[in-house]
């Protein structure tokens, strides 16, 4: 006999899931998300949420400096006695929250201003962790973060990202341009101290005589082994060096070439110490070497020297820590506005089998929506005539009987 899940079951299951991922793991400090122009400044919050007490909170914030320059910090109105980094340009950034007692706080501990490099385009993690001191000695629980009664406030990390557009480049949360071709990093996994392998593909090319492009990726926990060219029966150029970040490839032909699949592979060795979570391979036209190329102009142009019109479209490495090897989601917010769409990538080393589960909750982890779909390689879903959502969680499954993870829960805040 078939089994029947009813859907106010399955909904208590996420509801107390969500619950069990705030609480069971301890307090949790999340990086918010922002988008600009390159050239611009903004601000990204960072925020304290399940918080049932803390005497002393110490994280540190990495980012990529060479596009991000952080010129201010200010705390929170948290109650506590805060200490920041002695120096702006410290890197990784620290910051330290006292109190005599159990501080509940909950809200934004902090808020970040970053100078955005004008020659910067792609998605930038702004990652948080522990604040590991001076020395880099400093113990998660023990050396910070911990109660009046010096028990471990148990810390998970959210990592936040900024967003930049050059004016040309299409980012992936507003989706690719129909009318030209896309060049795509793809999504891999793999844990640390692994090496991986990233594809770079082109798709609705209707002929090119020239492409170039350049990739970008955190050079602190990603570095790039080899770049491969596919056989694409263009003459291929690559960087001088391996460790050039942005790595730059390009591609000539005489004639229109008309390629449609994988036009470079590139391996990347994982760092030892690197963190769980999702790292961006980002991909935009070359820029030249002094940075003044122009896209359909300098690069990127038919035989006829008209322009490709070319979308990009940003690639992740997902470092798992251990608890699920080898599968990984990852999931674009690619419409907000009177309905929530989104697109789902599920990677896997194996077959892709189960169910996807998509919940919808509000500020309060309140379950409002749910939407389950059979697990594939690319799932779309939307949310319609919602209001008061906060943070969506996407979830593979083996089954809706048994429920068994796949991949660790992507969460999305809105």
């Amino acid at each position: 006999m078939k089994r029947i899940i009813s859907v106010n079951i399955v909904c208590a299951m996420l509801a107390s899931l969500f619950l069990l991922s705030v609480h069971a793991t301890g307090t949790t400090v999340s990086v918010g998300t922002a988008s600009c122009m390159a050239g611009e400044s903004v601000s990204v919050p960072i925020t304290l949420s399940g918080n049932t007490g803390f005497s002393n909170l110490g994280i540190e914030i990495e980012y990529d400096n060479t596009a991000l320059t952080l010129t201010n910090a200010t705390a929170g109105q948290t109650g506590a006695t805060y200490t920041p980094a002695q120096n702006i340009t410290i890197y990784p950034y620290n910051m330290g929250w006292d109190s005599t007692s159990n501080n509940t706080f909950n809200g934004t501990l902090a808020t970040l201003e970053f100078d955005v490099s004008a020659s910067a385009s792609g998605s930038y993690p702004i990652r948080v962790s522990y604040y590991k001191g001076r020395d880099r000695n400093y113990e998660d629980g023990t050396d910070v973060n911990y109660d009046e009664n010096f028990i471990p406030i148990n810390l998970t990390y959210e990592y936040g990202a900024i967003s930049v557009s050059n004016g040309t480049v299409v980012l992936p949360t507003v989706g690719p341009d129909p009318s030209g071709a896309l060049v795509k990093v793809g999504l891999v996994s793999g844990a640390a101290g692994e090496t991986v392998s990233v594809p770079i593909t082109i798709s609705k090319n209707t002929g090119f005589s020239n492409l170039g492009i350049e990739v970008g990726y955190d050079s602190s926990v990603l570095m790039l082994k080899s770049a491969t060219a596919g056989q694409t029966g263009a003459t291929y150029t690559a960087a001088q060096s391996i460790t050039t970040n942005p790595y730059n490839m390009g591609w000539d032909s005489t004639s229109n070439n008309i390629f449609n699949g994988t036009i470079a592979t590139l391996e990347f060795e994982i760092a030892d110490s690197a963190a769980a979570g999702n790292y961006p391979i980002t991909v935009s036209y070359y820029k030249g070497r002094n940075g003044n190329y122009e896209d359909g102009s300098d690069v990127n142009y038919d035989e006829n020297f008209a322009p490709l019109r070319l979308s990009y479209v940003t690639g992740y490495v997902t470092v798992s820590d251990g608890a699920v090897s080898g599968k990984s989601i990852y999931v674009d917010n690619i419409r907000n506005d009177s309905v929530l769409a989104f697109n789902a990538n599920i990677n896997s080393d194996e077959q892709i089998t189960g169910v996807i589960i998509a919940a919808l909750y509000d500020s309060d982890g309140k379950l409002i929506a749910l939407h389950s779909y059979n697990a594939e390689s690319e799932v779309d879903f939307s949310f319609a005539n919602v209001s008061g959502a906060e943070t969506i969680k996407v979830f593979w499954w083996d089954s809706m009987s048994n429920m068994l993870p796949q991949a660790h829960c992507e969460t999305i805040r809105l």
